[in-house]
């Protein structure tokens, strides 16, 4: 590609490449064939067929080392006529890129909205202010990345037939995710999550973001992912827990969370530890906002034999089970208000 190429402000009608294909294709080549300073801006993108992406950057599989590179793509429309239930639908498509920015794109009824995968690692990717609508699989997805930030999506009625999540990350170092908004399919559908850490994950930050009605947790965190920080993000509405961590998950600090009339499948608390060791869960509320038979958050916290946790100055109110309950050694748990 040439350096600070535009393509801008085209419309795509009715798209089929009969293949599995993109609409805009940008990358790959010869060697050396980098692409640098692409702007992808203001296209209008009608997908028609079930592996028919919208827009890709993607490496070489020939030349090692050739990504794109300072690429922005934003302010496009990607949608199709309705939600697909199978085959490789994708928004936007980032493949071992550096230093990309995805900005205020609308993406509709595709299998997932954004990807940013592998095969070799992504570095500096940016995603934020998109609005992604009706995904069969994931609204967000982010894989062997560096240093990546989610920030001030809306994502709503993802995984709407699968247990993929609005949110996920796996196997990637330095990421925020931060103000997005999420809403899941309804605390009825699949086992989804709203936001879901990856195992092999180091330095996440999950913080502010909005979450309400998933079949499975609000936040859902692995065991091989430290250290994690979940601060200050409001959970409501899903069938199972609001934030739990998997077994014998270390490092992890969930503070100022707000956690009300979850539990809705059953029996479920509003943080669950499974087994974690030197976590840290304080100063967050959980809650039901109704009264009587309507209440569905039947428990607080639950923390299994951890150790070195510490569970503090948390809140817990108007749940119809057990506000607080654990089996920690050497911790710290104290101050701690239930009614």
């Amino acid at each position: 590609c040439h350096p600070h190429r535009a393509i801008d402000g085209n419309i795509c009608i009715n798209c089929n490449t009969n293949d599995d294909g993109e609409v805009i294709d940008v990358g790959g080549g010869a060697s050396g064939n980098i692409c640098d300073g692409v702007v992808i801006t203001n296209n209008i993108i009608d997908l028609q067929t079930l592996n028919n992406s919208g827009i890709r950057l993607k490496d070489n599989p020939v030349a090692s080392g050739n990504q794109s590179d300072r690429c922005v793509i934003s302010g496009n429309v990607i949608k199709s006529t309705s939600m697909p239930t199978s085959g490789t639908v994708i928004g936007i498509w980032v493949k071992s890129a550096n230093n990309v920015t995805i900005s205020d794109n609308e993406i509709q009824n595709v299998t997932s909205g954004i990807a940013a995968t592998g095969p070799t690692s992504n570095k500096n990717i940016s995603i934020s202010g998109n609005n992604i609508r009706n995904c069969w699989q994931y609204g967000i997805l982010v894989n062997t990345t560096t240093r990546a930030s989610i920030t001030g999506n809306v994502i709503e009625n993802t995984s709407t037939s699968t247990t993929d999540n609005a949110i996920e990350v796996g196997a990637s170092t330095d990421v925020e995710i931060s103000g997005n908004i999420l809403t899941g399919a309804g605390n009825s559908g699949p086992e989804a999550n709203g936001i879901n850490i990856e195992s092999n994950c180091v330095g996440i930050v999950v913080d502010g973001n909005v979450i309400r009605a998933f079949g499975e947790h609000g936040i859902n965190v692995t065991a091989t992912s430290k250290p994690v920080l979940i601060n200050a993000n409001i959970i409501s509405d899903c069938d199972e827990s609001g934030i739990r961590l998997g077994d014998s998950q270390e490092w992890v600090k969930i503070t100022n969370n707000q956690i009300y009339n979850c539990s809705v499948a059953g029996s479920y608390f509003g943080i669950i530890g499974v087994t974690p060791n030197r976590c840290v869960i304080s100063g967050n509320s959980i809650f039901d906002t109704r009264s009587g038979g309507s209440r569905t958050q039947s428990g607080g916290i639950s923390v299994g034999a951890g150790d070195r946790d510490i569970i503090t100055d948390n809140l817990i109110y108007n749940i119809t089970g057990t506000a607080l309950t654990q089996s920690v050694t050497n911790g710290v748990v104290s101050d701690n208000v239930t009614s």
